[in-house]
């Protein structure tokens, strides 16, 4: 019954609210244009690998994928030369966009087993002395079989 009488004023209050129209806005001004554009390092046939928009950059699901290598594939051997070749696809990306790993400011990293843990950090650490703020988890159903994929978000330097 509480919950019922919380619903009942909580509806009560929201009824008797009113919309005002903000004066410090004008409706003249001209939207900023979209300043949003795909990175695609490896050439426009490749789908893009992340979205800069103004100097923040987005780069999703990297894993250990050859990108010269025509239809995608993993690189061979395991947690470690997929995880080098994930981040090497994520400074591609980065480098694409004017910045560098010193420039990520956060990474989800997805495991396909947490035992890998210890031997991703390895290489995680070669590209990232300084690592940003990074979540790892374990994920099932990594595309192709990956056993890593790295997504990052990076603010791109101002040039002077």
């Amino acid at each position: 019954m509480r919950r019922a009488g919380t619903l009942l004023f909580t509806a009560v209050a929201l009824g008797a609210c009113t919309l005002e129209r903000r004066l410090d806005r004008t409706t003249e001004e001209a939207p900023e244009p979209n300043t949003s554009e795909f990175l695609r390092p490896w050439g426009d046939s490749v789908p893009p690998a992340g979205v800069q928009s103004g100097d923040l950059v987005w780069i999703w699901a990297m894993s250990g994928i050859l990108p010269a290598a025509g239809a995608p594939r993993l690189v061979e051997g395991g947690i470690v030369p997929e995880t080098r070749q994930a981040l090497d696809n994520v400074v591609a990306v980065l480098t694409s966009a004017g910045a560098t790993p010193r420039d990520v400011a956060q990474c989800s990293v997805f495991l396909a087993d947490a035992a890998d843990l210890d031997a991703m950090n390895a290489v995680y650490r070669e590209v990232f002395p300084a690592p940003p703020r990074r979540v790892a988890v374990a994920a099932a159903g990594l595309s192709l079989g990956a056993r890593v994929e790295v997504e990052c978000t990076a603010v791109v330097p101002s040039t002077p």
